[in-house]
């Protein structure tokens, strides 16, 4: 994260392996802080922060946003609509679409779908996206159907 901070992007993303792994009060004492020094130096350097923990983070979703995030991802296991009733509606909240069911082995149905559903949930405040990191074998029809449920047309 460090050289993303030097590098002043718009956008830092941080990457959080522990959090799920460890329990709450754990995290709160060493992982916690650890982050706000990087979401701290991340607005020093004019950038925003987006964090991603894979998972489940619904027992962490307080911690994860007081960790100084601009953006928080949310990975598919998390109720959109929990994490907006935890964190309100100015919390930037992004993803939670499966990766895999959806995205890599669904019909671009059920990618439309999936993106309806999490729009209806996600406030203004909201970043439609997967909720980790998009497998190479997701059909492109795939991708497409989540930009079209978007309101992207090619050639726009």
């Amino acid at each position: 994260a460090w050289a993303q901070v030097e590098a002043a992007p718009d956008v830092v993303w941080v990457g959080d392996q522990l959090s799920t792994r460890i329990p709450p009060d754990l995290n709160r004492r060493f992982v916690l802080p650890r982050e706000r020094r990087v979401f701290d130096a991340v607005h020093e350097a004019g950038g925003l922060g987006r964090l991603h923990v894979c998972g489940d983070t619904t027992a962490l979703l307080k911690d994860l946003w007081a960790s100084g995030t601009d953006i928080l991802d949310l990975d598919a296991p998390v109720s959109l609509r929990e994490a907006r009733r935890t964190l309100g509606p100015a919390a930037v909240l992004c993803g939670n679409i499966d990766t895999v069911s959806v995205m890599m082995k669904g019909k671009p149905a059920d990618v439309r779908k999936a993106v309806q559903e999490s729009l209806k949930h996600g406030s203004r405040a909201f970043i439609s996206a997967a909720g980790c990191e998009i497998p190479e074998a997701t059909p492109h029809a795939n991708l497409r159907a989540q930009s079209e449920a978007l309101g992207w047309k090619p050639g726009k």
